[in-house]
């Protein structure tokens, strides 16, 4: 299950409200725009929805989702509705049927050759927090689901002296704290898959896409005095050099390149399906190597379940990416609207006509708006 459309709404009514219109996602997304238009915000949307409705964050968030999902061809559409960190609002429909409505504390859900049964659930809690059957409830386990597999990282701030400690975990077992999520984690995702024969070899071979000939790229443990376990990070042996590059000496371009293609293998060997968001692909790397990440992030993520979101400005990934996979965010007073291939399908087809670059498109549109 993949999101296929959002729209999204925030104090209206008060001096900071805010407005999100007509995203539309296919399987690979580029979000572009402007600085400061909502490319970022619009991640931390998603991020908050997947993380309330899986749990990790225990509090509610104020905001109105209305998220469409693409569910084997049959739309399941997700209304969320939240003041005052309290549900008014939550309603599950698909296929003309409405699955599941609730106002604040009370509400009914449909159940399968019955009729709807009512609930009264805290208002400070989604259903699924405190309402969950399989049998009863399955159109809930999708939603739980696709949270549940939903991973989201950032380039920002990443950097070879920020090194997290993993808490202890089942052997074998990632563990919540060791996802893509954050790329400080990169040594224990590459620890996770530093023994698959096929997944190293990737790595590799996609380091020396990246320009980076490595004979070997591994976690090694290190003990921390003071810390009551040890930690991972990275070693390189780089083709012609008889010895390593430890983690700390690595640079910050290395480091996030390095990090980068090891989540993403990561991602395409434990995610068979789910959806990752990228914010800011590409940041402190030169153009080419930014524009060489993204070209194999896109190419891994089309080969597997997984839907891609990526954002960026940068006008040379811009024209890595086919302009078919792109949202063009525009900023007028409160309200962010999107324009992409389904909403603006005569303009995007006009302008794969006229061979100039991708990046023309983008700058066409902050220019004249057309």
């Amino acid at each position: 299950m993949i999101i296929s459309t959002i729209d999204y709404s925030q104090n209206i009514g008060k001096a900071d409200e805010w407005h999100l219109k007509d995203v539309s996602l296919g399987k690979l997304n580029l979000i572009v725009g402007r600085n400061a238009v909502g490319k970022t915000r619009t991640i931390n949307i998603i991020n908050a929805l997947a993380r309330m409705i899986s749990g990790k964050i225990p509090r509610l968030l104020n905001g109105h989702w209305d998220v469409v999902f693409e569910d084997n061809g049959s739309p399941l559409q997700y209304i969320l509705g939240i003041e005052n960190a309290k549900v008014v609002e939550e309603r599950l429909n698909q296929n003309g049927k409405v699955l599941l409505e609730r106002n604040s504390d009370q509400g009914q859900y449909s159940v399968e050759a019955e009729e709807p049964r009512k609930f009264y659930p805290p208002e400070d809690k989604l259903t699924n927090q405190v309402r969950r059957d399989k049998r009863e409830l399955p159109y809930l386990e999708k939603l739980i689901g696709w949270a549940e597999r939903y991973q989201s990282f950032s380039f920002s701030n990443v950097r070879p002296d920020y090194i997290l400690a993993r808490g202890p975990t089942p052997i074998g077992h990632a563990g919540p704290d060791v996802t893509a999520e954050n790329l400080a984690m990169a040594p224990y995702l590459l620890q996770e898959v530093q023994n698959d024969m096929e997944t190293k070899k990737r790595i590799i071979k996609d380091l020396a896409f990246m320009g980076y000939k490595v004979k070997d790229v591994s976690a090694i443990a290190t003990s921390i005095p003071g810390l009551p376990q040890e930690i991972q990070l990275i070693r390189v042996l780089e083709n012609g050099i008889d010895f390593p590059i430890e983690h700390l000496a690595l640079s910050q371009g290395m480091y996030r390149v390095i990090a980068s293609v090891v989540a993403i293998n990561h991602l395409m060997q434990e995610a068979a399906e789910g959806t990752v968001v990228i914010d800011d692909i590409g940041e402190g790397l030169d153009f080419e190597r930014s524009s060489k990440l993204t070209k194999i992030i896109f190419r891994r993520a089309e080969n597997t379940g997984i839907q891609l979101i990526v954002t960026s400005n940068d006008r040379f990934l811009m024209n890595a990416i086919d302009i078919k996979y792109w949202n063009v965010f525009e900023r007028k007073g409160k309200t962010v609207r999107a324009f992409n291939y389904k909403n603006s399908k005569k303009a995007f087809d006009e302008f794969a006509l006229t061979g100039l670059n991708n990046f023309d498109f983008f700058a066409n549109r902050l220019y004249t708006g057309q």
